[in-house]
This record gives C-alpha cells, structure tokens and sequence, in this order.
C-alpha cells in the first residue's frame, strides 16, 4: 500500500548516522509534516506563492494510473513554514 489511511506516525532513525538522527539531533522531537486536504490545490499553491512561500514539490498522478489516479500533491518548503513541509492534497482517497 502506498498510503495508509490517515493515522500518527512516528519516525525512528534506523542508524545512528541517518539523516533522521541528525535531524533529531539537531531540531529535537515535534511535529515534521501535516497534510491539507483541498479541493483545488492550484489554488493553494497560487496562495501560498503570492504569500512568498516557496513551492517544494507539485506533483500530479494522471487519470487512469490506478488507485491514485487524478491525486494531487503540493509541498511547501519547511524553511517557509517554520520548520514544517506542509502538504495540499487534491483527489487522494485517503485524505476524507
């Protein structure tokens, strides 16, 4: 499964030289990522540049490739939103 029906996660370094560890090490414990569901993510990420935050990461699954078909991701950047990548989703079925 690609996605899991929403839920906390808690991450774990797997190493102690992982990138999570240094993050970890470095930030602390909290809160790395939270996900929006929108209706037109467009619109968001038109928002949140007029806003002058930085766009991460668009990324578009096409109509008809499976379960995630038509799904939506915008990322903005965490140095933008103190310290959080904030996600918009648009069409993904496990965001209700």
């Amino acid at each position: 499964m690609l996605y899991e029906p929403r839920r906390d996660r808690d991450l774990e370094p797997i190493r102690p030289d992982a990138d999570l560890q240094k993050l970890l090490d470095k930030r602390g414990e909290g809160v790395s990522a939270v996900a929006f569901t929108v209706q037109d993510a467009g619109k968001a990420k038109a928002k949140a540049e007029e806003k002058g935050i930085r766009v991460a990461g668009d990324v578009s699954v096409p109509d008809g490739m499976g379960l995630l078909g038509g799904l939506r991701k915008i990322w903005l950047h965490p140095k933008d939103c103190h310290g959080v990548y904030v996600m918009f989703t648009q069409g993904n079925p496990y965001h209700p």
